[in-house]
C-alpha cells in the first residue's frame, strides 16, 4: 500500500471529513484531533 497526498494536514479542519477521489475510489479523509484517518467513502 502507498500514500497519496490529497491535502496539506492544515487544511482539514479538526472534526471535520473531506472526500477524494484516488484513481477512481471514491475515499473519506477524516480529522480527528493530531490522527488522520482514511476510508473508503460509499
Amino acid at each position: 500500500m502507498s500514500a497519496t497526498p490529497v491535502c496539506a494536514f492544515d487544511e482539514l479542519a479538526d472534526g471535520t471529513a473531506r472526500r477524494f477521489d484516488i484513481d477512481g475510489v471514491a475515499v473519506a479523509v477524516v480529522r480527528i484531533g493530531d490522527d488522520v484517518y482514511a476510508i473508503g467513502d460509499v
